[in-house]
């Protein structure tokens, strides 16, 4: 892994372990992320993040099944965490659950209101629902939110 300029990461330590795994996801080695994120997992199955990571992976290899596994894990361990409802609605929405996916974007915007992309995401579903006015309104909020950072 240090080929690509990835660092080892220790084997005893989540936290190098989930930043090693997303150095990997950003140079889409997906598998390889998976593996990091397992282990980081299984040395501290309490922290969300890792389930939130490790399912964006899977969501990256269009395994959705497992995506949303780990996205509910992560509402289990963490029930407020926009995050975990915007990745599970991205998951949703690829898989063609329409339904959950809105439901998923409308509490991430809930729990967080500043979530820029949670609004894209929302917007991206309501222009495969044909819903244009509700997606332009969703990429104009966004685009506010963004611009005011």
């Amino acid at each position: 892994m240090e080929s690509i300029g990835i660092p080892p990461a220790a084997a005893d330590d989540p936290h190098a372990l989930n930043d090693r795994a997303m150095a990997l996801d950003d140079a889409g080695q997906y598998e390889a992320a998976i593996l990091d994120y397992t282990a980081a997992i299984a040395l501290d199955p309490e922290d969300a993040d890792y389930y939130i990571n490790r399912g964006a992976s899977y969501d990256a290899l269009k395994n959705y099944a497992l995506a949303r596994k780990d996205f509910n894990k992560a509402l289990r361990l963490c029930p407020n965490n926009p995050d975990a409802y915007n990745n599970r609605g991205v998951c949703c929405r690829l898989a063609g659950d329409y339904a959950q996916a809105l439901e998923d974007y409308n509490t991430a915007i809930a729990l967080e209101p500043g979530f820029a992309m949670a609004y894209r995401n929302r917007a991206r579903l309501y222009e495969a629902l044909g819903e244009t006015a509700k997606s332009e309104e969703d990429w104009a909020r966004a685009a506010a939110i963004e611009a005011n950072l």
